[in-house]
């Protein structure tokens, strides 16, 4: 993982290296965490199996202060698992003081791996931490019934939001299935977590396809506290949003606001200061990166305003809201080079709100 911090000039920062895929990052007041899946084996003569469960295996927790800043020590351990490490995903979001970090691993209930993870067997869980640093975190157990991401795939198949009056919600993407699930938490104890299953499954058989890297879903919270959601769909590719009615989202409105295209990644997504869903994805027929200004909280009018042009096959598109509702664009576009593929990826700043909208747009790059 790269990071570079634009304020507004991009400066590049640290390299952070992990065994597996399924780390996040997302900033503080005081800087930015992150946190990475670690693997650790036994040493040969150490009398067990380099291979056998290993109590330092897991998902770790990293604080800077800055890009340039960032202690590359051992890290924090938040959730201790020995099995294999296959279809590890995190998401993670500031709650309060703290922090509420939701991880996903694929299930391993062999006896070994119960005695060193504590009884943990893999699945969908929460860890609520009362600071950053994250030293004693409370974990929430969720149902385990709930499958996110992909055998060794990274995406975006796992998000989590923190509520505006406490508490969180969860969206959980299967890429096997295209199925999604919103799981609510009214507080940070979660006693009692309502599941709302908002697409099933699409495929009757597992989709073992490459497109799978280009599923996922991205959640955010209206000042209202009321859930909303942008997600990919697995079949037609086209780019969706979720209007959750309520605060658990028992009940939404799911709209299409584009059309159909294979190679569209997952949209951006952040919600402006009326509460109105804003997304970052990519017009398919006239090969535009576009931002997408919905009118009301289902969508369904919007104005769509051209940013970039691409050539390539998109990769990424991320989007993020100053406190004047200027946006904040990362997007990025696979390039093939003589000996490998590789993603170029682009910083764009909007100077007016929401890119002028149905002006033409004032944008910078990095």
């Amino acid at each position: 993982m790269y990071v570079e911090e634009c304020d507004p000039e991009c400066t590049p920062g640290a390299e952070f290296e992990t065994d597996e895929f399924g780390g996040a990052v997302t900033a503080t007041d005081s800087g930015f965490v992150h946190t990475g899946w670690q693997e650790f084996r036994y040493d040969h003569g150490s009398g067990k199996s380099h291979y056998a469960p290993h109590p330092d295996s897991g998902l770790y927790l990293w604080e800077c202060q800055s890009a340039q800043e960032c202690d590359d020590g051992d890290g924090t351990q938040v959730r201790s698992f020995g099995g294999l490490l296959y279809g590890t995903y995190s998401a993670l979001t500031p709650l309060g003081k703290g922090l509420v970090i939701v991880s996903y691993v694929r299930p391993d209930d062999e006896k070994d791996v119960k005695e060193v993870s504590g009884g943990d067997t893999g699945g969908l869980r929460a860890d609520v931490c009362k600071d950053l640093a994250c030293t004693d975190p409370q974990t929430v157990p969720l149902p385990n019934d709930i499958t996110v991401g992909s055998t060794k795939l990274d995406g975006p198949f796992l998000d989590v939001a923190a509520a505006p009056g406490g508490g969180f919600a969860i969206a959980a993407y299967d890429a096997n299935f295209g199925s999604l699930n919103v799981i609510a938490c009214a507080d940070s104890e979660c006693a009692e977590p309502k599941v709302t299953p908002v697409v099933g499954d699409q495929f009757r058989r597992e989709y073992q396809e490459r497109l799978r890297s280009r599923f996922g879903a991205r959640i955010e919270y209206r000042p209202d506290g009321t859930p909303v959601l942008a997600y990919r769909d697995a079949k037609s590719g086209g780019a969706h949003v979720v209007n959750c009615h309520d605060s658990a989202c028992t009940d939404f409105t799911d709209r299409a606001i584009t059309g159909p295209g294979w190679a569209r990644p997952v949209p951006g997504l952040a919600v402006d200061s009326h509460g109105n869903p804003q997304l970052v994805t990519f017009d398919m027929v006239n090969e535009r990166l576009v931002l997408m200004s919905c009118l009301d909280g289902d969508c369904a009018d919007a104005i769509t305003t051209p940013l970039r042009g691409f050539t390539e096959v998109p990769a990424v598109s991320a989007l993020g809201l100053d406190s004047e509702d200027r946006p904040h664009i990362v997007w990025g576009q696979i390039e093939d080079a003589p000996l490998a593929t590789r993603t170029s990826a682009e910083y764009l700043r909007c100077a007016e709100a929401l890119c002028g909208a149905q002006s033409d747009p004032i944008v910078d790059s990095e």
